[in-house]
């Protein structure tokens, strides 16, 4: 899941909430005897768990940049001079040489996805099990826009590249044009997300659905992630071409125009090649 302006906002806009949900219940208890209500708790609860849900891996990054020029690898230095960023985060070289492999195979299909990227940190094994972060990190990775910071999980076997693809569509994202995600954001009927659910849940590690229960394509989305932010459903787009087939468009009839005129947007900003465009044209057989 990427970080941008747009998911800050929504975030922002639930922190106030519950901050003004607690100033408005302490006022209550100085006019009454003074003991914290229920729904106070309630309350503060809340509002500690989403704020730590979005900055338990904070720690360890603050111990990775003290430490990092003590414990430079050759993978390291290989992977930080190939494509030109920061490297922060796991030691072991097995794991860094996995993700040098996966990004010299997306620059190759598509450097423009990594033309943004400064830095990323890849958190060891250690970290993410730890009890301070495993229960609330649910993602394969973030892009935090303040630091200009891509975090991904130790876990290659399981991340694969496709993962890698979504997070680096996040970055292209947040640094693209705004007539570009106006123009692609218009295509989409945002109403839906009525149906899928709760974002702050789905922050959580609660995985949205359709009301049928069903994850898959439906109004243009690409899986049931979408209506949540247009931020995710590009990066859903883009990660569809980083497996090993197109499985993902299996579900998508060619009368269904708002994902041609969606790929058609991406492919004009660069978040796919013509290959990758043409190549879904031609399986789910809509007309180039």
């Amino acid at each position: 899941m990427g970080e941008n302006l747009e998911e800050c906002k929504k975030k922002e806009g639930i922190f106030k909430r519950a901050f003004k949900r607690v100033k408005r219940e302490l006022s209550k208890d100085r006019v009454g005897n003074k003991k914290l209500t229920w729904s106070l708790r309630v309350a503060v609860a809340s509002f500690a768990c989403l704020t730590y849900a979005n900055t338990s891996t904070l720690i360890p990054n603050a111990y990775y940049n003290l430490t990092d020029k003590y414990h430079e690898s050759k993978a390291e230095k290989e992977l930080e001079k190939r494509f030109n960023l920061e490297y922060l985060g796991d030691s072991n070289e097995d794991n860094i040489w996995k993700l040098y492999y996966y990004l010299q195979g997306i620059q190759e299909i598509n450097p423009a996805l990594l033309e943004h990227v400064k830095k990323i940190t890849l958190l060891s094994e250690g970290v993410c099990e730890s009890i301070f972060v495993k229960p609330f990190n649910k993602t394969a990775g973030s892009f935090n826009y303040v630091f200009g910071n891509l975090e991904l999980i130790h876990d290659y076997d399981m991340v694969e590249m496709a993962v890698l693809a979504h997070e680096l569509a996040h970055v292209k994202y947040y640094y693209s044009p705004k007539e570009f995600k106006e123009k692609i954001s218009s295509l989409f009927d945002w109403s839906k997300k009525k149906e899928t659910g709760s974002y702050v849940l789905y922050k959580l590690g609660v995985m949205p659905t359709w009301e049928d229960g069903t994850t898959g394509p439906r109004y243009g989305f690409m899986n049931s992630i979408g209506p949540l932010s247009n931020d995710e459903n590009i990066a859903d787009y883009v990660e569809t071409f980083y497996f090993n087939s197109l499985f993902l468009w299996k579900d998508v009839k060619s009368t269904d125009k708002v994902y041609q005129e969606a790929l058609k947007s991406l492919l004009e900003e660069k978040f796919i090649t013509q290959v990758q465009y043409d190549s879904v044209c031609d399986y789910v057989g809509f007309e180039k």
